[in-house]
């Protein structure tokens, strides 16, 4: 396992062509874009997504979304190689993080047109039922007895709804895309993390050495509702670690989104904090819009949590956390020091991974520097 971490090195683009990268269509460029503690960061432009224009309908008209399939919690196999936090998970190098920010332009919602069959809401889903299961999991963290403990609730929608969704809630979102794999469409979770960038899991990038296509980002979804928009990506970053070897550690990426109308997205619904090297025992808000049973998928879903276990299986090792969230919460960020309404807190320092059958815990690969660098050269672009 590969400890060091080193600053990123950019290498020019031109190093590598499209037609060395295997197993990318010959629409999708990839470039060697950087490195850092020895992982290698890939750059992907895919196809475009396919929006209006020339006479086309978008492709992600209500009935599409509607539906799209979940894309599976990854479930690698047997979990032997789990155990409990130990000393052996202190940091290697120093700690740090980068403030969120709260939108900096107007980000008056506009109007949707879908036209979603409604399912109907749970209506014991209140901002004093939330805050009683916040209590409760909190409650948890004091009493640990070794098992995976959690609360696993609806986020009241009256935190997220507009016009004035609250932070951190605001920069989380659901996203849709059609995998190159099987040509079906699919959902996952990300998070608006600054400038253009969105965070999400490697697997909602790509499967199979492919990019997904038709990508696009919905901040604050609510049952086909996408009050800020529909980001469609133009690039992405992610690990070489995770497209050749599928390495769990490294199951995270970055999805570049376009503007609209002149807007970024983190202008318009802002961005989580990010940190990295953090100690790994720690009480985490998990989200995502699990869609998978008994989830349909219409409705963020948080998670409150304290670590439950690490997995050596991947390099560097995950971090598990008590979850019920199911299939199409990948990519969803983990949140530390989750403090809603201020923006000084709030960091996301994970993302829903993968799992294990018969286990209620869900894994995150671990924020260090490797992924820091990552994260810093997709918010430049």
């Amino acid at each position: 396992m590969k400890k060091s971490c080193i600053g990123l090195a950019i290498i020019p683009a031109m190093l590598w062509s499209a037609s060395s990268v295997a197993g990318e269509s010959s629409t999708t460029e990839c470039v060697e874009y950087g490195y850092a503690g020895g992982e290698t960061i890939l750059k992907c432009t895919p196809p475009a997504t396919r929006m209006m224009g020339n006479g086309e309908e978008d492709y992600w008209t209500p009935e599409r979304m509607k539906n799209a399939k979940p894309y599976p919690v990854l479930t690698p196999g047997k979990s032997g190689s789990l155990r409990a936090p130990s000393d052996l998970d202190t940091p290697s190098s120093s700690p740090g993080y980068d403030p969120g920010s709260l939108p900096t332009e107007n980000a008056t919602p506009q109007p949707d047109s879908g036209d979603v069959t409604k399912p109907s809401v749970d209506s014991s889903s209140s901002l004093s039922t939330g805050l009683t299961q916040k209590m409760a999991a909190i409650q948890m963290t004091i009493q640990q007895v070794g098992i995976p403990m959690h609360s696993t609730f609806s986020v009241p929608r009256i935190l997220y709804a507009p016009p004035t969704p609250l932070y951190p809630y605001m920069a989380i979102g659901r996203v849709f895309f059609t995998s190159q794999a099987d040509g079906k469409d699919y959902v996952c979770s990300g998070s608006s993390i600054g400038g253009r960038a969105v965070l999400t899991a490697g697997h909602c990038v790509m499967e199979k050495g492919k990019p997904h296509v038709n990508w696009v980002f919905v901040p604050v979804y609510y049952n086909g509702e996408a009050p800020y928009g529909r980001w469609t990506q133009t690039s992405l970053f992610y690990f070489q670690s995770w497209k050749e070897q599928e390495n769990l550690g490294r199951d995270v990426a970055f999805s570049i989104v376009a503007d609209q109308q002149g807007s970024t997205l983190s202008g318009k619904v802002g961005a989580l904090g990010f940190a990295y090297n953090f100690p790994r025992e720690r009480l985490w808000a998990m989200f995502g819009y699990p869609a998978g049973a008994p989830y349909i998928g219409y409705e963020m879903i948080e998670t409150m949590a304290p670590t439950a276990a690490i997995d050596d299986s991947g390099s560097p090792p995950s971090t598990g956390a008590g979850s019920i969230q199911t299939g199409g919460s990948s990519g969803g960020p983990w949140i530390t020091d989750f403090s809603p309404g201020l923006v000084v807190s709030n960091f996301a320092n994970g993302v829903n991974s993968y799992g294990y059958d018969g286990l209620d815990v869900m894994f995150s690969p671990y924020f260090d520097d490797s992924v820091k660098a990552m994260k810093d050269s997709a918010v430049a672009q």
